[in-house]
């Protein structure tokens, strides 16, 4: 027998004993019930009755009614399951799994925040969560450490769909402020339209809270907020945390970019280049260029007076030669550097820095002196004689080179080693083509890699 809100006593919920109150909040109290019929424990959530009076009453309702078809949808490892959606003497309810685990809130507030490789961990499976619900058009719209539980054995799970928002219903929440304001995203705050990239949005602030131990956009107050979020760019993660590749600024930053369609399009990109990132080494280790011989005036023009280098044919450029060194993260660096220098030449020296070694940093470099040429093999291979003889089945080494420099903007340096690899068993140039393209994970990136080498 528990209390509940009114200060009334509570036996059951539906055909569940009621055991414990784990949790209440302003729309309600989550219980801890039990299922005598199979020998499980349920969370139970309810809502205040005093919110579904006067003329606002039917809009929480529906609310509750929304979060319980959204969540029901969704039966994935990382989602909190819903079993069941129910009315109780005027009181709707929703039984869930139960789950023992942590907020994330409260790890993060803990004394030991999680370490980079944790963090990465925590944020990969929000993003699994978060894939396969847009994937059936649901945006959870409140991704924030509350709603992220940490069981013991590291398992993720996101829960509290409460504001969901289901494609295909016409219960949208399109033109209202919905969300908690120190993780939602410009469009939130606005009133604007709500999709995915929202999610995504959230969190990347909570990847930066993660990492940093702080807000991007911190305040004392919901507008404060505001204010921060639509006239001030965040802090890199590396000035707060040193020990992160440079490459994680890029990955950060592109996340909590301010316009959606600046963002990771979806949640598998977002997690596929923030996990890339965090394999490179911190920006606190030595960093020291290998400087190239200054550049001629004709060969690098300055962009006097722009900010910002938005020609496609040299982001192009730079983010395949970049790619070679350190993978597909490579466009995103690039992206995002762009924005904040004048010149081609400030490009090649702001991405250079997410080159850990300072012999490939430097071969990167050079590359302003020869951009039509492909990406070169790392320096510390031996270079190959100007007559060298045909690779494996008769393919002209100078086309080994590109493709495997092109290999190299999906995979990045592993290229060298799969072309390597399958050239023993490749008959002609199309074999060796389609040999590497299956270790390239997407479909859409395969036809682009079959596209840009002429194979059909």
């Amino acid at each position: 027998m528990v209390s509940n809100s009114g200060g009334s006593t509570i036996e059951s919920i539906g055909r569940y004993r009621i055991e414990s109150v784990l949790g209440r909040g302003a729309m309600g109290v989550v219980y801890k019930g039990y299922d005598e019929g199979i020998d499980r424990y349920v969370a139970i959530k309810t809502v205040h009755r005093n919110l579904l009076s006067g003329d606002e009453g039917a809009d929480w309702l529906q609310r509750f009614r929304r979060e319980a078809r959204a969540a029901g949808r969704c039966l994935h490892q990382n989602i909190v399951t819903v079993f069941e959606f129910g009315e109780q003497d005027g009181m709707p309810y929703i039984v869930m799994e139960y789950v023992e685990g942590r907020e994330l809130g409260d790890i993060i507030r803990g004394p030991e925040r999680p370490d980079r490789g944790q963090a990465v961990d925590i944020i990969s499976q929000v993003l699994d969560a978060l894939q396969y619900a847009h994937a059936n058009g649901i945006v959870h719209r409140d991704i924030k450490p509350g709603n992220i539980i940490i069981l013991k054995d590291g398992t993720v799970k996101v829960t509290d769909f409460g504001i969901a928002r289901i494609d295909s219903t016409s219960m949208t929440a399109h033109g209202s402020v919905v969300g908690t304001p120190s993780y939602m995203s410009p469009e939130q705050f606005t009133g604007g339209e709500i999709d995915r990239r929202s999610d995504i949005f959230s969190t990347g602030v909570v990847l930066f809270e993660l990492l940093t131990g702080q807000k991007p956009f911190p305040g004392k107050s919901a507008t404060e907020v505001m204010y921060r979020l639509l006239n001030h760019q965040p802090p890199a993660v590396t000035t707060l945390n040193p020990t992160l590749p440079i490459a994680m600024n890029a990955v950060v930053l592109k996340a909590l970019s301010r316009e959606p369609a600046d963002r990771f399009a979806t949640a598998a990109e977002f997690k596929a280049m923030l996990q890339q990132a965090a394999k490179m080494a911190p920006a606190n280790e030595d960093m020291t260029v290998v400087m190239a011989p200054p550049v001629p005036p004709a060969s690098a023009p300055e962009q006097a007076g722009v900010t910002g280098i938005h020609d496609e044919a040299t982001l192009r450029m730079v983010s395949d030669a970049l790619a070679y060194h350190i993978g597909p993260v490579a466009k995103v660096v690039v992206e995002q550097a762009a924005k904040q220098v004048t010149s081609v030449d400030s490009l090649y020296d702001t991405v250079a820095t997410s080159i850990n070694n300072p012999e490939e940093r430097n071969a990167f470099l050079q590359r302003r002196f020869a951009p039509q040429l492909q990406p070169a093999p790392a320096p510390a291979a031996p270079a190959r004689p100007a007559a060298a003889a045909p690779a494996p089945g008769d393919i002209p080494a100078d086309d080994v080179v590109k493709i495997q420099a092109e290999l190299a903007t999906h995979l990045g340096p592993i290229a060298k080693i799969l072309t390597k690899r399958a050239l023993k068993d490749a008959a002609n140039r199309e074999a060796l083509v389609r040999a590497l393209a299956e270790h390239i994970p997407t479909d859409k990136e395969r036809a682009q890699f079959f596209r840009r080498l002429g194979v059909a």
